[in-house]
């Protein structure tokens, strides 16, 4: 949400604080999905053995 509310206008560049929030999100993103998809593969991975 609040890459949302600091966004600019679709003609203006990003500010600052809007590029820190959409860098945040995908860093969360590419750390919470792989660990989110390990987690399920294990889990599969060890009732199959």
């Amino acid at each position: 949400m609040l890459v949302v509310i600091t966004a600019s206008g679709p003609d203006t560049p990003d500010s600052n604080i809007s590029e820190i929030f959409i860098r945040l999100l995908f860093a969360t993103v590419f750390v919470i999905l792989p660990s989110f998809a390990l987690s399920v593969a294990s889990k599969y991975l060890n009732d199959k053995s």
